[in-house]
């Protein structure tokens, strides 16, 4: 015989395994009745709680996290009181024992008795002879064989809270197949109070244009009617409401709709700030009667537009200007022909779509990067550009969502490339007497917008022109780089003896001076 431990002495197996088998079932049993209790207390709860929200307006959301406690609070207490304190309680070999003993008086607490005498820590005089307590073992084995777990413990127990459990989720399938979404809806809601979904009611409200985009100084406008051809139920709603969620939570902003002659509701809200970071949202339903639909989101979104303006100019050689990389600045392009202006864009968010117009003509444009672009204009007569003329460029931005930018335009000024022009400083009298082997010192001033390309004296006698004499202008375009107009006084000498003055009564000079200018650009002057 299979003997195992207990204490100082041993127990057969075979008490052992039996007992052990019923202590299973009990603890089993007790655990599936407590769970179907806990699960059809808290359907019960759930049924009620959307019985409550079905019969009165649930708005704020502590109504609806109060909802949801309740069927929590329900079904924790059936849990308390069918689970954790049946199974809280010990199951010992001789409990068990008793326990199926007092169902079976036949048995006479044989098997009782032997698992208390073999589990006893008692010295043998006190227990009593070892004799006696193997022979009632033996008997105690006998007996135990009669005992079959399954028909002592049962699990008809359970039928009560299955039954109840049955009855509520059949009462939630029929309520379901008759009303799928709105229930449906209910029983979301109930279970996570946290989701954002209309009320029972909401299937009546067709809300425009719900979930949306606006742009920054935009204006919202909200429309809501009755989806219904009763026009009893159109008669009984008279009022709508536009509620906006609070930034932390807390009650909806209210605003009262107007009603509209064909029982809809309107509201208009005011020009809308973007004072939050781009892209930021807010949230706002809709109360028409009973009925409270779910929150809609509008995105606040920037009017695209250029937050930075730089522009930069590339000059011809000829005028020995050094280039200047963009800069910031208003935007407006200034030069004479023949420059050629790059102007760059720093966007304040990325756009769908960059449309330049160059004086009334379509123009090509860049992307650098998301938030950049540039073009380049070459200032010419060829162009459409006349000197001292203006024109302008003009920029059209779309975002992604189709909202255009306000009006970006900006000039585009040629300035002129003046002539060169000459003084004579010295002599200052436009008419001398002189004898014909007179020396005249001459001092000129010579000037241009840019660079001279030469200077001469050019004498005549009596009207006949004579050879010019070149001048020296090396001083002026000494300088590498000449950021500033081109102004050169000079000195030379009109030799009388020099000249063929036989008969001549008048001697004439002039200084004339030419500029830089290509020949491409209209030059030289």
């Amino acid at each position: 015989m299979t003997r195992i431990a207990i204490g100082k002495n041993v127990l057969p197996g075979p008490i052992e395994t039996i007992l052990r088998r019923l202590i299973w079932r009990a603890r089993a049993a007790l655990t599936l009745r407590g769970v179907l209790f806990t699960l059809a207390a808290a359907l019960l709860g759930i049924l009620v709680s959307m019985a409550v929200a079905a019969k009165w307006l649930i708005v704020e959301p502590w109504q609806h996290y109060a909802l949801t406690f309740l069927w929590v609070a329900a079904g924790s207490a059936a849990a308390v009181v069918f689970l954790v304190r049946p199974l809280a309680k010990s199951f010992s070999l001789a409990g068990i024992a008793r326990a199926i003993e007092q169902r079976h008086p036949e048995l006479q607490e044989r098997i009782s008795s032997t698992v208390e005498l073999l589990g006893s820590d008692d010295a043998p005089e006190i227990r009593g002879s070892q004799t006696l307590i193997d022979a009632l073992a033996a008997e105690a084995v006998g007996d135990v064989r009669t005992v079959r777990p399954r028909r002592e413990v049962t699990f008809r127990k359970a039928r009560t809270p299955l039954c109840f459990l049955t009855g509520a989720a059949a009462v939630l399938a029929v309520l379901w197949a008759i009303y799928p979404a709105p229930v449906g809806r209910l029983f979301a809601k109930t279970l996570a109070p946290y989701l954002n979904l209309p009320n029972f009611f909401a299937d009546d409200l067709l809300v425009t244009p719900g979930d949306c985009v606006v742009v920054e100084g935009g204006r919202l406008e909200v429309g809501v009617s009755i989806d219904r051809r009763d026009a009893d139920l159109k008669r009984k709603v008279t009022s709508a409401q536009f509620r906006i969620e609070r930034a932390g939570g807390g009650a909806d902003k209210v605003f009262e709709m107007t009603a509209l002659a064909d029982g809809s509701f309107a509201y208009t809200s005011g020009a809308i700030s973007l004072n939050r970071p781009p892209g930021r949202s807010f949230r706002y339903r809709v109360r028409a009667g009973d009925a409270l639909s779910r929150y809609y989101t509008v995105t606040v979104e920037p009017r695209p537009a250029a937050g930075r303006i730089e522009v930069g100019y590339e000059y011809p050689d000829y005028m020995q200007r050094a280039n200047t990389t963009p800069g910031p600045c208003h935007g407006h392009i200034s030069g004479p022909a023949g420059v050629v202006a790059t102007v760059r864009l720093h966007l304040n968010k990325p756009v769908a779509r960059a449309e330049l117009t160059v004086n009334e003509a379509t123009a090509e444009i860049r992307r650098t990067d998301s938030l950049t672009y540039s073009f380049t204009h070459r200032l010419a007569a060829g162009n459409g550009d006349s000197a001292g003329a203006r024109g302008s460029w003009r920029m059209a931005l779309t975002d992604r969502h189709g909202f255009r930018s306000d009006p970006l335009e900006r000039d585009i000024i040629v300035e002129s490339d003046s002539p060169p022009t000459v003084r004579i400083l010295s002599p200052e009298p436009k008419k001398l007497k002189l004898r014909p082997t007179d020396r005249l010192p001459i001092i000129y001033n010579l000037a241009d917008d840019f660079g001279l390309d030469r200077a001469e004296l050019a004498v005549s006698i009596d009207g006949r022109s004579g050879k010019p004499v070149r001048l020296s202008i090396t001083a002026a375009q000494s300088r590498p780089e000449i950021s500033g107009p081109v102004n050169h006084t000079g000195q030379t000498t009109l030799n009388l003896a020099a000249l063929d003055l036989t008969g001549a009564r008048q001697v004439t000079f002039k200084i004339r001076a030419r500029d830089n200018r290509p020949k491409a650009l209209g030059g030289p002057q």
